[in-house]
């Protein structure tokens, strides 16, 4: 491009066109020079790749018969179009295909039978696979497409002769190379031709006599390697999927690959990615460095430059080697780390900027590409996302027809018309989101809204969470029945216990004291001291951890019966306050 010539303006030229970028240097000039940067491209970026590859996914539905023969007949056909065809893997290659290259051919592979009939007596024909398997001395001349070898006893050459077959499970979807396709565009009808330059690797195969190779390839293919001319598919044997571009983009019937079309935005990612890296290498680790302690003076030969650079090189080696060494050098050392600021230095949040900048302008949000996009926004995020991408739907859809049209005259039956199921995500969530504000809003019944989320009957569940509720309170009484009958029972014990120490202390001569009463000068244990000692046992036991607490109370029960009982039944009695206020507080007023 020329620039423009702003001096017949009277104006003089100050600054350069914003246009022209570092990366302009690298733009491919050739078609196949495209379509490999593109390659590139598409696999040296992995969040693009993972982005598109993503809503590939997106719009590989199920299949589905709009108007079909039969129902047993329709999933017979179904079961063919996903297991012996494989036709949703293949559609996900194929839209890869597409991703990578803006263009994507497929074609079919019919199935047949080859043999091998004797030149002189063609009435003999013999199944390849019988001949090479015994047959000696076997060559193969691609001129004349014949086989020579010693078989059954005689020396014979043997014309090929492929028969076909009409076992629709043989049949093989199967893709072509982009950068191995020539097209000559019709340009008033729009249908173009399509001619298949072999690659290198097949016509490898066959002059090297790979059997296997050579025996797979139809004879029309043979012939044109024979030959050493491209192939021309027949019109309507080869289906091209591409995205149809404005005029002045693109001549010659080709799509453009979106990694040409974002290439910019992929470089200058790239670079800042570089810059990373750089700083990896050069900045994450510190360079450290080993120097003569300031103010040391050396002064013996031994010291000198180099051989000192010598000896801490070998102590560095011993201190790698064995790290619980110990080393001697004659003079103080310092030792300094430089850099290790890396972390500082590193673009991540630029990198994270343009990421997601790549996938906007791609056409995959980036919070739903993260997957941490909100509820609400979710249903317009995904029909934007929906909108951006709906080719796809509509070309697999396109290819599934082409698909059914050549089964159905390979088979010579009635398919009826098949389809992909059009993506229901954006749908679904609109959908729901609307029912639980009419709900909500008391307009709608709770069984429609627990039909269109799959709940089951309303009724029913309300009945099983009434059920639930009910077992638990049940068990939870009898629980608290439970522990009330074993609370007495050691109530009824500890007040045998009381009054058998009360007894103890006066047997002693002790007058026995009036409750809350301290203990006399003189000595002695009196209840009320027992009392004082077991509540602050179960606050002490309380306040454990439940494994300590069983220790504890083991301890004390092995060491003072009495003290234990009374202990556990002031613990007791504190959980049930606890319990009581708590049940206080959640009841409502």
């Amino acid at each position: 491009m020329s620039e423009l010539n702003l001096s017949l303006l009277g104006f003089e030229k100050k600054f350069e066109d914003p246009f022209i970028l570092p990366s302009s240097e690298f733009m491919p000039e050739t078609l196949h020079e495209a379509l490999d940067l593109a390659l590139y491209l598409y696999n040296l970026n992995p969040m693009y790749r993972e982005g598109i590859e993503r809503a590939i996914d997106h719009f590989v539905t199920n299949l589905k018969f709009v108007k079909g023969t039969s129902t047993k007949e329709d999933g017979d056909w179904l079961t063919y179009f996903r297991e012996d065809l494989e036709f949703l893997t293949f559609l996900r290659t194929v839209g890869k295909e597409h991703a990578c290259y803006g263009n994507a051919f497929v074609y079919i592979h019919y199935p047949f039978d080859r043999y091998l009939e004797d030149k002189n007596d063609p009435s003999k024909r013999f199944a390849i696979d019988a001949v090479l398997s015994a047959a000696k001395d076997v060559s193969f001349d691609l001129k004349s497409l014949t086989y020579t070898a010693t078989f059954e006893g005689k020396k014979r050459t043997f014309t090929i002769c492929d028969l076909p077959s009409s076992d629709k499970s043989r049949l093989t979807l199967r893709k072509i190379d982009p950068r191995w396709i020539t097209i000559e565009p019709g340009v008033c009808s729009g249908k173009n031709s399509y001619i298949f330059r072999i690659p290198n690797t097949w016509v490898n195969y066959v002059e090297k006599r790979v059997f296997h190779a050579i025996n797979d390839m139809p004879i029309l293919f043979l012939k044109a390697i024979g030959q050493k001319k491209a192939f021309r598919f027949k019109s309507d044997e080869i289906f091209h999927m591409k995205d149809d571009t404005i005029s002045g983009v693109t001549e010659g019937g080709w799509g453009i690959p979106d990694p040409i079309l974002n290439y910019r935005m992929l470089h200058k990612l790239q670079v800042y990615h570089k810059i990373d890296e750089s700083i990896a290498r050069d900045f994450m680790m510190p360079f450290r460095v080993f120097s003569p302690a300031q103010g040391t003076e050396i002064t013996t030969d031994f010291m000198a430059g180099p051989a000192w650079k010598r000896e801490m090189q070998t102590l560095i080696a011993n201190r790698r080697s064995d790290g619980e060494a110990i080393h001697a050098v004659p003079f103080p050392l310092e030792y300094n780390e430089h850099g290790a600021n890396g972390k500082q230095l590193s673009p991540k949040d630029i990198i994270e900027y343009h990421s997601s900048e790549m996938l906007n302008a791609l056409g995959v949000p980036a919070e739903l590409y993260h997957a941490n996009i909100s509820y609400q926004h979710a249903p317009l995020a995904f029909r934007v996302f929906e909108t951006n991408f709906m080719f796809y739907h509509k070309a697999f859809n396109k290819l599934l027809t082409w698909v059914a049209e050549k089964v159905r005259i390979f088979t010579k039956e009635d398919l009826g018309t098949i389809e992909l199921e059009k993506p229901s995500a954006a749908a679904d969530y609109e959908r729901k989101s609307i029912m639980m504000s009419l709900y909500q809003a008391g307009q709608l019944s709770k069984k429609t809204l627990f039909e269109a989320s799959q709940l089951g009957d309303p009724a029913e569940e309300s009945a099983l969470r009434m059920k639930e509720d009910m077992d638990m309170q049940l068990e939870a009484a009898k629980a608290q029945a439970e522990a009330e009958r074993e609370l007495q029972a050691e109530t009824v014990g500890i007040v045998g216990l009381q009054q058998q120490a009360m007894a103890q202390a006066g047997g002693m001569g002790m007058a026995p004291m009036p409750a809350g009463a301290m203990p006399s000068a003189g000595g002695g244990i009196t209840p009320t001291d027992i009392m004082e000692q077991a509540d602050i046992k179960a606050q002490e036991w309380l306040s454990m951890p439940i494994g300590p607490r069983r220790t504890a109370m083991a301890q004390t029960k092995a060491a003072d019966p009495n003290l234990y009982a009374m202990a556990k039944q002031k613990m007791e009695e504190m959980r049930g306050q606890v319990v009581s206020e708590a049940r206080a507080q959640m009841t409502p007023q």
